[in-house]
């Protein structure tokens, strides 16, 4: 059953605690040299979320052996002159959530960002999905070319973010405005239009860290704060 979720204020965003379930991952055991995407068929026992299929995207840097080639391809932290440790690869894969299998990943350089990287492995989201992501694939550029895919998103971001809030809704989420930051430094990322979004905010118990997502999935009573804060852990 899905978790309560109570204000702490009535008319300012709400704040909500909900149990936490730990985040599973697909075991990352790759021979990763000389390779760049991995591919696997999606396993046939998915749970759809009210219709939709559960993806998510996320990323990590593992190390990989220390010969030439992978310090050429993938490089090392430190400098050009005292380069530390092992060569670091940067893997960014998506998943269907239920069952874990991994439909696709690229690989890049420690160096390369999350959200350059992931660019590639939109094409597997479009009508029919809801793509999960964490803080590090944020952009409203890229926000805007996945819905216009049909895609529907729930994602984490940062509490800095300037909202333009609109209404708040019953079940404690509410509705706002997101505009592009003009300092942004992202590519993109300035000549993007404003994005209406709705957005649920909550805290795992016994933590005071409060998690703020957004999610295109604008009908408060389809698709409840608490059902998808619930969602959301599965990534």
């Amino acid at each position: 059953m899905a978790p309560s979720l109570q204000h702490t204020t009535p008319t300012l965003p709400p704040r909500t605690t909900i149990t936490h379930r730990l985040r599973e991952r697909p075991p990352p055991h790759t021979n990763y040299a000389g390779t760049s995407r991995i591919t696997r068929v999606q396993d046939s026992g998915s749970r759809p979320y009210h219709g939709l299929s559960v993806l998510a995207v996320d990323g990590m840097l593992l190390a990989v052996p220390d010969s030439a080639s992978n310090r050429e391809a993938f490089g090392k932290s430190g400098s050009q002159r005292s380069p530390m440790g092992y060569p670091m690869a940067r893997m960014v894969a998506v998943a269907e959530c239920s069952s874990h299998a991994v439909l696709d990943a690229v690989i890049g350089g420690w160096k390369d960002s999350e959200r350059i990287v992931s660019d590639e492995l939109e094409r597997h989201v479009g009508a029919g999905t809801l793509l999960l992501a964490d803080r590090g694939f944020w952009g409203l550029a890229r926000w805007h070319r996945l819905r216009e895919r049909g895609a529907h998103l729930l994602w984490r971001t940062e509490r800095r973010m300037a909202l333009r809030v609109e209404d708040v809704l019953a079940d404690g989420s509410y509705l706002a405005r997101i505009q592009a930051n003009k300092h942004s430094k992202a590519a993109g990322t300035v000549k993007a239009p404003p994005a209406p979004v709705r957005v649920i905010e909550y805290r795992i118990d016994g933590q005071a860290e409060v998690i703020r997502l957004i999610t295109s999935l604008m009908d408060h009573e389809k698709y409840p704060a608490a059902e998808l804060a619930e969602l959301y852990a599965r990534r």
